[in-house]
């Protein structure tokens, strides 16, 4: 079967678009647009990697927080009688357009594909006020393709696959060409493609060449993009009846993909609580290089705890949300938990990943945005650590518990004059109280 080519003949009778979903529900005459749109949410790692767990409302006035609110918004999914996902009242701002939102901020991610409805109570933002309109919104969530290595950091990159695992084959269309954008964004990297081995042609793999020559892996810290413009691929599923009626396949383009990697070419934000041991997830601080200028943060950007597996994978559901907040006239900015504060999760290892791109400014008269950082801790119940006093000797050496060695050949009173917190003191864990 040829891959590239297929008359449009034979798939007319079968073609979807992604616009072709859930009918939308009408909007209130208060609300400009809602994002994502209503309709087909594309949750591969691009522009909605949220799914639905951000829901943002853009008003023809400016909202304001209703400090008297008490009505909740849900997520419900087709078929399902209890909601997938609630929130109360979260946030109202402007915009880096200059346009006045409120926004609803579920506590996960809510990637499963199916048709949802999301129901937002009257009255959960004051609109010069008066009560916001109750808002419904419909939408359908696909699960079209997958793309790896995730948006994000990279040690480096060698390839870029797109794979569609419910399908029989994924098509470029020639007539649309993807770009790959370097640092200053130059189309300086051309794309070549291939498949991976196998029955069906169901993943993409696509590398990379400069002046006609392959490049193995591209190493150079900085900031790239793979940008494809919507249609760039067709997405195709054979029906069993193919064979004998050529109208049997379903044929889906791709919406646009911008898919943004980034080689670090400096270090994550210092954190505190630093990594290693901890008691509770409550909020954090991180402190960002002090050579980046003119800075900000996206306090719409999701970050999250995910709990580590012990096959060193992460589960597919994250623990909690945590929303970014820049501390004024500071190189810092904090993250608190969206829902539920604080959480104490039950013992274990946890991955902090803050979101791909969460803060962004000039570094060397540069703009760069950061990458997806990850913070690992264990939190683990003091029941067996042995206190401070029943430990020490005359010569310590101590470590933080992710791996930091703080002190050597350290007395006692040095090794109890440590802040507060869990240490591995002569291989053994203890607790400075």
């Amino acid at each position: 079967m040829n891959n590239f080519l297929l008359s449009a003949a034979l798939v007319a009778a079968n073609t979807l678009t992604l616009s072709a979903a859930v009918d939308p529900s009408p909007l209130p005459s208060s609300v400009m647009a809602v994002n994502p749109s209503q309709g087909v949410v594309d949750t591969s790692p691009n522009a909605n990697p949220l799914g639905l767990g951000e829901i943002s409302i853009t008003f023809n006035t400016d909202p304001v927080v209703n400090p008297s609110a008490t009505g909740v918004a849900y997520c419900y999914k087709e078929g399902e009688l209890d909601p997938v996902a609630t929130a109360t009242v979260d946030n109202a701002y402007i915009d880096l357009m200059g346009l006045p939102v409120g926004a609803v901020s579920f506590k996960q991610k809510i990637l499963s594909p199916g048709e949802y409805t999301v129901s937002i109570p009257e009255g959960f933002w004051l609109l010069d006020g008066d009560l916001s309109p109750a808002i419904e919104l419909r939408y359908e969530i696909l699960d079209l393709y997958h793309i790896s290595p995730r948006a994000g950091v990279v040690s480096g990159l060698e390839e870029i696959r797109i794979t569609c695992p419910e399908a029989d084959e994924v098509v470029r269309n020639t007539s649309i060409t993807p770009e790959f954008y370097a640092n200053n964004y130059d189309a300086d990297y051309q794309l070549v493609y291939g498949y991976a081995p196998g029955e069906k042609q169901n993943e993409l793999i696509i590398s990379f060449s400069q002046n006609g020559i392959a490049i193995p892996e591209i190493l150079t810290p900085g900031t790239y993009l793979l940008f494809a413009p919507e249609g760039a691929f067709t997405v195709r599923t054979y029906g069993p009846n193919y064979a004998e009626d050529p109208t049997d396949v379903t044929e889906i383009t791709t919406p646009e993909i911008r898919m943004q990697y980034q080689v670090p070419s400096f270090p994550a934000p210092a954190i505190v609580p630093e990594e290693g041991l901890v008691k509770e997830f409550d909020s954090f601080t991180l402190t960002v290089t002090d050579e980046m200028e003119l800075w900000m943060v996206d306090d719409m950007a999701g970050n999250y705890i995910y709990e580590l597996l012990p096959d060193g994978n992460l589960a597919d559901n994250p623990v909690c949300r945590l929303k970014a907040t820049r501390v004024p006239d500071t190189n810092q900015f904090t993250l608190t938990m969206v829902g539920e504060s604080p959480v104490i999760p039950a013992d274990g290892e946890y991955i902090l990943r803050l979101a791909n791109g969460l803060f962004s400014g000039l570094l060397n008269n540069e703009f760069t945005s950061s990458v997806a950082y990850e913070y690992w801790y264990e939190v683990k119940n003091t029941v067996g650590v042995e206190t401070i006093d029943n430990t020490v000797s005359e010569s310590n050496t101590v470590y933080t518990f992710s791996g930091i060695r703080v002190l050597e050949g350290a007395s006692a009173n040095k090794v109890k004059s440590l802040p507060a917190g869990f240490y591995i003191v002569n291989g053994k864990e203890v607790v400075i109280r």
